[in-house]
């Protein structure tokens, strides 16, 4: 559709199915356009057969950016077969490793700091991330607005002279302030996902370029090799690339807590002390979960990469060794290891599932206990009883 994307040869009927035409694809030494043909006998069909699915974003339309179109010959070639290494986004110039080594390198190695080196470098990214989520976070609290105001309409009795365009118009706006939220999100979510793909392939090659240069020494005088540092980087790694990806959630998810508190206060008539007390102990508490949820993701990283390590181990020793008493030695250190991982993954699952009930489903339990609280005081629903269960 948006881009080139190879085909099994298997039948037409596939190509239909998923609904995906495939465009014209040109070599890269010949100027000239050969169409894909999805006859088997040809060789020369199984050659462009076998290339790989290129999704170029930059060759797609605006409608098919806002919708992420681009990615649908990915996603129907996904459908039909295991997804290959090279079946990925074409990367642009700027977005390959060694533009970004590059920049990153002169920004680096003038401000000595990661943080200013990354600030200086995305900050295209980081800024145009922020103001997607910002339009997220007012569409989110439009919404809420919106339903309030459809609600009071709809169940206030001297509301007579509301019209039926009037509440159909609520209805269409709440829903469109849905939709628009959840896209500006997704569209955010993927500017910060390409600038931590730039930012991570930068430190990575910075780091094994240190590396080759001028070995690490051990507290033993030997000199650490590549892949222990690889391994020492990773678990930081994937904390500045989950940083990066969620750099706008504490303030979007701050904002709209602010706007949904405030409408309590209004509507319930709640003090505003019990309000801003509540607000600082959502943020201490989101803070909290992050630095922990930070922890405990470097802590199993590193524990994963010493299982790893005991198994090759094991591996190689299998390979030097065809004794059966060291064979089932070794068996047993497997599944000891084995078991170990297993135990973490129970415990990293158990705090994932701690971290969704006080983050996520938080304010759906407390929705719940005031929804209850106040319907069984006041003894019918009232706009602001079914708001805030609803919020």
């Amino acid at each position: 559709m948006h881009g080139p994307f190879d085909t099994d040869g298997n039948s037409v009927g596939a190509g239909a199915r998923c609904r995906v035409r495939c465009r014209s694809y040109s070599s890269p030494h010949s100027g000239a356009w050969s169409r894909t043909s999805l006859t088997p006998e040809n060789p020369a069909n199984v050659s462009v057969e076998s290339r790989a699915c290129l999704v170029d974003e930059s060759s797609a339309s605006w409608l098919s950016r806002l919708g992420f179109l681009f990615v649908e010959p990915l996603v129907a070639l996904g459908g039909r077969h295991r997804l290959r290494l090279q079946d990925l986004w074409k990367l642009d110039s700027e977005n390959t490793a060694e533009q970004a080594e590059r920049r990153f390198r002169a920004v680096y190695s003038a401000s000595g700091q990661l943080m200013t080196a990354i600030l200086r470098t995305e900050w295209r990214a980081i800024v145009c991330s922020g103001g997607l989520g910002l339009c997220s976070a007012t569409s989110a609290c439009c919404v809420s607005v919106m339903l309030f105001k459809l609600l009071t309409a709809a169940m206030d009795p001297e509301s007579e002279h509301k019209s039926v365009l009037e509440l159909l118009l609520l209805l269409v706006g709440i829903h469109v302030s849905v939709m628009l939220a959840v896209l500006f999100d997704r569209h955010a979510r993927f500017r910060m996902f390409k600038a931590q793909l730039r930012v991570v392939a930068s430190i990575r090659a910075l780091v094994f370029a240190k590396s080759v240069q001028r070995p690490v020494k051990g507290r033993h005088g030997t000199s650490t090799s590549i892949a222990a540092i690889a391994t020492l980087y990773s678990s930081n790694l994937v904390q500045v690339s989950w940083l990066l990806i969620r750099f706008h959630d504490m303030w979007t998810s701050t904002l709209q807590l602010s706007v949904l508190l405030f409408i309590l206060h209004r509507t319930l008539q709640t003090s505003a002390i019990v309000i801003l007390s509540s607000l600082a102990v959502i943020i201490i508490g989101l803070s909290v979960l992050t630095a922990l949820s930070a922890r405990m993701l470097q802590w199993y990283t590193k524990k994963r990469a010493k299982t790893l390590a005991a198994v090759n181990e094991c591996f190689k020793g299998i390979q030097s060794i065809k004794l059966y008493a060291w064979e089932d030695k070794i068996l047993s250190k497997i599944m000891s290891a084995r078991r170990k991982e297993e135990k973490r993954k129970l415990w990293e699952a158990a705090f994932r599932i701690l971290r969704c009930c006080c983050v996520l489903e938080a304010p759906a339990f407390a929705s719940v206990a005031i929804f209850t609280s106040l319907a069984a005081r006041a003894g019918f629903f009232s706009p602001a009883t079914v708001f805030t269960a609803l919020i």
